[in-house]
């Protein structure tokens, strides 16, 4: 991103801003967490106060980022978080462009009178935003951030250790440990100077994927030997979670974090989806190889959307009639489905 305009516009809105409250999404992943604590550091050490909120709690294995224990969780803190939210001067959507995706706390936002920032790499974003840095094309919201706080910054003044570990980890996760969403040639000499800032690779990424407990382990393994259904002939692949199967393994936020992933590993498989049953709807993470656009699927035919590749969905039918529909559909998909990946 090199829209110096934009920038400048959010320097004097910053100018304009003593208090600023910062949001992202329901059920916050590492871009979440990661773009929402760099982004609060950054402006508290210019003097601002500063809120970060978050609709429901994220997963243990983000607890450990720089000043993630100063989160309001809005799900537990409502009242806390939306007077909060009324008191400041601006809001800034991380990781998420309609609100919506804020889930309970949609209300409070769309009730928020003042001025509405966005900054976030999802595409089609909602018409509600006085300033937008909207970059579809970006990795992650981290990577947006990234690009926002080095304009911001004082020429060759280096970001902290503390946001530069913040955005790192956003982008980590969101590419998958720089398995996709990572082919601009731009993003990794922001990369470097990220570590050079002080983001510890090695260490970020114990802390995020080697700290599974033996309830998340003894999950995914169960999930991959009585879950996993293979269609061979859309090249599909899927693992149900019923709400029995969270129970049995003390289910915690995050812990089926990734495991849609393992549907991708298997090879000549372009299309992956993880049902979970939950409290009165079914939520579906959707993951594509090639051209195949999950994004569009999830928008067409479910509640959601996302990436062309990475997309979550929902559904108020229950477990069984969700996964049915799912299967009804694929033959409108066929040829789609079985193109070749580059």
């Amino acid at each position: 991103m090199k829209d110096t305009q934009k920038s400048d516009n959010f320097r004097k809105i910053l100018i304009q801003s003593q208090k600023i409250t910062l949001i992202t999404h329901l059920n916050p992943d590492g871009d979440a967490i990661g773009s929402l604590t760099a982004m609060g550091l950054f402006l508290e050490a210019t003097g601002k106060i500063v809120t970060m909120i978050t609709p429901n709690d994220f997963p243990a294995f983000l607890k450990w980022m720089p000043a993630s224990d100063q989160i309001i969780n809005a799900e537990k803190k409502f009242q806390q978080a939306h007077d909060a939210l009324m008191d400041s001067d601006v809001v800034v959507y991380l990781d998420f462009n309609a609100n919506h995706r804020a889930g309970n706390f949609s209300a409070s936002l769309e009730a928020f009178p003042k001025l509405k920032v966005l900054m976030d790499h999802h595409p089609e974003p909602e018409d509600i935003f006085d300033l937008a840095f909207s970059e579809p094309s970006a990795s992650s919201a981290s990577e947006i951030v990234y690009d926002i706080l080095t304009l911001l910054n004082e020429p060759d003044m280096p970001l902290s250790k503390a946001v530069a570990s913040s955005l790192y980890t956003g982008i980590m996760t969101d590419t998958g440990s720089f398995n996709y969403a990572c082919k601009d040639p731009d993003l990794y000499p922001k990369i470097g100077k990220l570590v050079e800032f002080g983001a510890n690779p090695e260490i970020i990424h114990t802390l995020v994927y080697n700290t599974n407990t033996e309830n998340r382990t003894r999950f995914l393994g169960f999930a991959l030997l009585n879950r996993l259904v293979v269609l061979k002939e859309y090249k599909t692949a899927y693992i149900y979670l019923t709400k029995y199967d969270l129970r049995r393994f003390h289910y915690r936020v995050g812990d089926t974090e990734g495991f849609v992933n393992y549907t991708l590993s298997l090879k000549g498989i372009n299309l992956g989806v993880l049902f979970t049953e939950r409290v009165g709807h079914i939520k579906l993470s959707l993951r594509s190889n090639g051209d195949f656009s999950v994004n569009d699927f999830a928008r067409n035919h479910f509640t959601g959307g996302g990436h062309k590749n990475a997309a979550g969905a929902e559904s108020k039918m229950d477990l069984n009639d969700t996964i049915q529909m799912f299967r009804d559909l694929l033959p409108i998909y066929t040829s789609q489905l079985n193109a070749d990946v580059d």
